[in-house]
């Protein structure tokens, strides 16, 4: 938990992995502080992990 990832290879917005239900699904929140942010369940095979540092994937 607390991973930072984007939906899929080409998504823009980054999320913060908030809870890890099973081994299939994972709930995220995005990272920014906006109005209307709350988390939601994504597949985690549509998740990509980023380097924190650079915001790139690994």
């Amino acid at each position: 938990m607390g991973d930072r990832v984007r939906i899929g290879t080409t998504g823009e917005s980054v999320f913060a992995v908030v809870e890890v239900p099973d081994a299939e699904h994972t709930v995220i929140e995005s990272v920014e502080d906006a109005a209307g942010r709350y988390p939601f369940e994504m597949r985690a095979v549509d998740l990509v992990r980023i380097n924190p540092d650079t915001s790139t994937a690994p």
